[in-house]
């Protein structure tokens, strides 16, 4: 797992740039932590990247 953070006011375009320009898959939270902040996206083999806010 692999950790970034970004800006919450910036979540679209994070969203944009991960999911749509490197084409990686986004997948939801863990249950534990739905209610905060962050995306989540599989870089395939298993590997994550959380980017928190």
């Amino acid at each position: 797992m692999s950790r970034l953070r970004f800006l919450e006011t910036r979540r679209t375009q994070a969203r944009e740039f991960y999911g749509v320009v490197l084409g990686l898959k986004e997948t939801a939270k863990p249950a534990a932590l739905a209610n905060r902040g962050g995306l989540w996206f599989v870089l395939g083999d298993g590997i994550g990247l959380h980017l928190g806010v």
